[in-house]
């Protein structure tokens, strides 16, 4: 009765473990499990280190508590392990949320490397009440999606009940403005 596995690195950075744990054998039993069942993986892999005041999320997440307890691995460790688990399991769909925290020309790359990699537009992708994107990043981002539909998916991010509904609505809303202003076909 699932839809598919998340997996998020939250526990990974915050108390520094070595994030070869997933290529371990039973972690490979499972994504090929996931995708023998046609299930997909829907992996937090890497985290901010910056501000997010438009997004309302503050300075190195995760990472201030993993720093304390000898963290020296990155995002791009981090990256490389999911990556290796998407090569390693090419019939299991893969699903890098937050897309990834990287652009879309980086992402773009990595499609053309693993068929089943996919990601969400979701964290990052808003448009704030009273904002517009700026033309050349609208033309950026339509160009974008408009070559990988198949590969990118609509998210929003919202924890329900955290913040209440209006912060829920004004979430939900502001990833829909990000999609209406790239005047999709």
């Amino acid at each position: 009765g699932f839809v598919g596995l998340k997996l998020h690195n939250v526990r990974i950075i915050k108390n520094n473990v070595k994030s070869s744990v997933w290529r371990k054998k039973k972690w490979a039993e499972i994504f090929d499990f996931c995708g023998k069942i046609g299930k997909p993986v829907l992996w937090h892999v890497t985290q901010r280190l910056t501000d997010c005041p438009y997004m309302g999320g503050g300075r190195n997440s995760y990472w201030r508590d993993g720093w304390p307890k000898g963290v020296t691995f990155g995002n791009q460790e981090l990256l490389d392990v999911f990556l290796a688990c998407v090569a390693d399991h090419p019939q299991t769909d893969f699903i890098g949320a937050h897309h990834l925290h990287i652009g879309p020309e980086s992402m773009a790359k990595l499609f053309r490397q693993h068929a089943n990699l996919h990601t969400d537009l979701s964290c990052g992708n808003i448009v704030r009440s009273g904002d517009t994107l700026y033309p050349a990043d609208a033309e950026r981002w339509r160009n974008y999606t408009l070559r990988w539909p198949e590969r990118i998916l609509f998210g929003t991010d919202c924890v329900l009940g955290a913040a209440g509904l209006w912060y829920l609505w004004e979430t939900l809303t502001a990833h829909i403005r990000f999609i209406h202003q790239l005047n999709l076909p």
